[in-house]
């Protein structure tokens, strides 16, 4: 949703953002989620869980949360952390 307001297409000033999830409500996904997020007219950064992305002209900071069996969920808390640590 974040990035349809904040991109481009939609008049917005572009945003970096992650995006790290398959979109169970969508049935998208993420190389689809990510593709639309850039269609919208921002910058997707590729990250892994643990990384946030820090858009500091729009103040947008983002993680991926990457829910999966790829990462534990301490990882996935350290991100939200580091997320809210930058924010603080």
């Amino acid at each position: 949703m974040i990035a349809k307001i904040l991109g481009e297409q939609k008049g917005g000033p572009s945003a970096e953002l992650a995006i790290g999830f398959k979109g169970e409500k969508t049935g998208k996904t993420q190389e689809e989620l990510e593709n639309l997020a850039i269609e919208f007219g921002n910058d997707i950064k590729d990250c892994d869980a643990d990384e946030i992305v820090h858009d500091a002209e729009n103040k947008i900071v983002s993680v991926p949360c990457k829910l999966s069996l790829e990462y534990t969920p301490i990882e996935v808390y350290n991100a939200m952390k580091a997320m809210v640590d930058e924010v603080m």
